[in-house]
């Protein structure tokens, strides 16, 4: 549980006497990576030049008496009336569980932290190690939060462990096919769409990975044109037309507005919509239907893609951070790209429920122009 906030004058008085001590001020100083010094609720009293740079506004003032994730503009940290450390989130945020074991008498804690944030209107995903100790400043319980940036080299691990895994193991059916093939023991017409098949997905990964980087760099340009609705569903069926005929989950198309066109960037909307489905087809059973329904009004569109499963509450709460996917980490987009690409790019919004009684439903709604 978190305790309640301190009163501000109190929190002020304690923050001035955090940054007149010596040896937390040396810590401040001289500490490799963000530092943050918090008091018993977890309130910021100081911080050091480093953390104050990836923060906004930079100045110190500005966020004490804040939680670290309010600071840090994290998604979550207005979930709930208590603010950060209060949302259904943050039971699983790897910062918030390392200060609780380090208050409660472990004195010192560490762990991994995985944050979405919003700055300056666009979604980016921060991964942090934590390490936590407390120490007193007289009667008062302070916590020293020191945070690494390991972004970068969690991305490569996703990279060389899971991304290179698949493309190696789809390199590895297609010179099988190939071979098969070449020595007569395979009909050339079936082995022709499969490896056909095989080189759109290795094709689809890479494009996927590369959209996915530019995105996150900001550099992605979307290529705005008229689109119309009923011809991209229809396209968008025939992307999984091959594998409906197999035995699988049945998918099942709909539009409520014949003739609705929307002014946006169809290759990515397209990428958005082919993950949102493939994760429903996924997670279906074979006797399942997955259902896409598209719906218009006088000011949006909103695409549902609906299916029987249910996410578990732990899972649901971090839906969209980074690394998550109903597919199994680090495949497709994600559940991240999809609302990175859904919001920062094509300017909509993309909604997720998911009960025992309506099953699980990701919505993208859409402006129409």
């Amino acid at each position: 549980m978190v305790p309640e906030r301190l009163d501000p004058a109190e929190v002020a008085s304690l923050a001035r006497r955090s940054l007149a001590n010596p040896i937390l001020r040396a810590v401040l100083e001289t500490a490799d990576g963000h530092v943050l010094v918090l008091n018993e609720a977890r309130q910021i009293l100081a911080c050091n030049a480093e953390l104050l740079e990836a923060l906004d506004p930079p100045e110190a003032a500005a966020h004490v008496g804040e939680r670290m994730g309010e600071a840090f503009g994290c998604v979550h940290a207005g979930e709930a009336p208590g603010g950060c450390g209060t949302g259904p989130a943050c039971g699983r945020c790897g910062a918030a569980l390392a200060i609780i074991e380090a208050q409660t008498g472990g004195l010192t804690a560490g762990g991994e932290c995985s944050l979405n944030l919003r700055r300056a209107g666009r979604l980016a995903a921060v991964d942090l190690q934590v390490k936590v100790s407390t120490l007193s400043l007289g009667c008062h319980p302070l916590t020293v939060v020191v945070l690494q940036d390991i972004s970068s080299r969690k991305r490569l691990d996703v990279l060389e462990s899971i991304f290179l895994h698949d493309l190696s193991n789809a390199l590895q059916s297609l010179i099988g096919w190939s071979e098969r093939v070449a020595d007569g023991a395979a009909d050339p017409r079936r082995a022709g769409r499969r490896i056909v098949e095989l080189c759109q997905r290795l094709r689809q990964e890479v494009q996927q990975q590369r959209i996915l980087h530019d995105a996150e760099q900001g550099v992605l340009v979307p290529r705005l044109e008229r689109v119309d609705l009923g011809a991209l569903l229809e396209d968008l069926r025939d992307l999984f037309l091959l594998e409906g005929e197999r035995q699988g989950p049945r998918l099942v198309v709909a539009l409520a507005c014949p003739g609705a066109a929307l002014q946006t960037d169809r290759e990515l909307l397209l990428r958005v919509l082919q993950n949102m489905v493939g994760n429903a087809l996924e997670a279906t059973p074979v006797e399942g239907t997955v259902q896409v329904r598209a719906e218009v009004d006088r000011t949006r569109a909103s695409l549902s893609v609906v299916n029987p499963g249910l996410v578990p509450p732990e899972v649901a709460a971090r839906i969209f951070h980074r690394g998550v996917s109903t597919k199994g980490p680090g495949r497709g987009l994600g559940t991240y790209g999809m609302k990175l690409l859904a919001e920062d790019y094509l300017g909509g919004r993309l909604d997720f429920s998911s009960t025992a009684e309506a099953g699980t439903r990701f919505v993208l709604h859409l402006p129409l122009g």
